[in-house]
């Protein structure tokens, strides 16, 4: 990106916190390593860093984690660099925990007008639900031209129950909106021009992300805003399916060079150990493949096909764990929610599409005659 021009960046979904996947494997501290990226990229470009949300984990984040923010504001202060940001879903807190850390390199943007680079006049709206957001958007003042937003787009997510934003409710004045909450660096046009972008998470969330993870660097020229792209260093994803004990045979004999760390000189050493998934046809020898990959990498296997079978299971072996939990339930319409909500990798859609189907049952009861 050309320095001549002035900018900021823009970065969001860190999710700061202890370590990914706890419940799997005890990986590195992967986002740590992404945002201090982000926050050197700044210090070298001599511009701020806007967050557009979920910067940490939870509203009550570890120690580790508010240790190493404050660590990287040192740095940004030190460059005379500031942090700006909203509250994303995830870290929100009344009141928010940048009102709360007093520190002049930090700046709350909800509900704020704040002069950016290039005389860019921009505002933020931290997380909001549907109804609140709607409200807000319409009292954006007219000379706003950047909007930072933390909210699921309906041009993203069609379906009912999953998007809390209508993009067309975003003023038409307003040019350029950068996002943050999905977890995908995607973009997209209104017929008016206006252009919305999401920056997509810094380091992976789930097996199931994109694993090339960037933020965003803003420059305003005389022609206009525009933005690149800036590429983090991530830990790499590896994938293989095995699906005979020849396959088996030959991953085992290539597992060491495959697996080589010197192939991943160019990342920091905390997130050299890459993440490996193993798809391994049922009835194949699982252990073949631990003892090959050993401590080389941070290994799932996920079984996969059909293994024939002499004699039919057992009754209580075919019966749904989940029956267990539910039928402690007392009230029997909540079973089918809690199914729902133990069963998925998304327990937030679930809630949402469930609170949803409930408010128009009971908008419907209240509609209906009265006998």
């Amino acid at each position: 990106m050309n320095t001549n021009f002035p900018g900021f960046a823009v970065i969001g979904d860190c999710h700061l916190r202890r370590c990914i996947w706890t419940h799997r494997s005890q990986l590195a501290n992967d986002t740590f390593v992404s945002f201090a990226a982000a926050v050197t990229y700044c210090i070298d470009q001599q511009i701020d860093l806007i967050s557009v949300g979920d910067l940490f984990d939870e509203a009550k984040p570890p120690a580790e984690a508010i240790l190493f923010i404050h660590q990287q504001l040192d740095r940004l202060e030190a460059a005379g660099r500031r942090l700006l940001g909203i509250d994303g879903n995830h870290d929100a807190s009344k009141p928010s925990w940048m009102i709360a850390v007093n520190r002049p390199g930090l700046v709350y943007l909800d509900k704020t007008v704040i002069e950016l680079p290039g005389g860019v006049i921009g505002y933020g709206l931290s997380y909001r639900p549907s109804v609140e957001l709607d409200e807000e958007l319409a009292k954006i003042p007219s000379n706003v031209q950047v909007l930072f937003l933390h909210q699921m787009s309906k041009s993203v997510f069609e379906r009912e129950g999953v998007w809390n934003l209508d993009p067309t409710k975003v003023p038409a004045h307003i040019r350029m909106v950068f996002l943050g909450d999905f977890h995908k660096a995607v973009a997209y046009n209104l017929d008016n021009g206006q252009h919305h972008a999401y920056t997509g998470s810094t380091a992976m969330q789930s097996t199931a992300e994109d694993t090339t993870k960037s933020f965003i660097d803003v420059r305003v020229k005389p022609e206009g805003i525009s933005y690149i792209r800036i590429e983090l260093p991530t830990r790499r994803f590896l994938s293989v399916a095995i699906s005979s004990n020849e396959e088996l045979d030959k991953f085992v004999a290539e597992a060491p060079a495959f697996l080589d760390q010197s192939k991943f000189q160019d990342l920091p050493e905390s997130i050299r150990i890459p993440m490996l998934t193993v798809k391994l046809l049922g009835g194949l020898d699982s252990s073949r493949v631990k003892a090959a990959v050993g401590n080389a990498a941070h290994l799932w296997i996920e079984p996969f096909g059909h293994v024939a079978i002499t004699e039919l299971p057992s009754q209580e072996t075919l019966s749904d764990p989940l029956d267990e939990v539910i039928s402690e339930i007392s009230d029997p319409r909540l079973g089918p929610f809690v199914r729902d909500l133990l069963s998925t990798a998304d327990p937030r859609t679930t809630i949402e599409t469930w609170a949803s189907s409930v408010a128009i049952e009971t908008n419907q009861q209240a509609g209906a005659p009265k006998s």
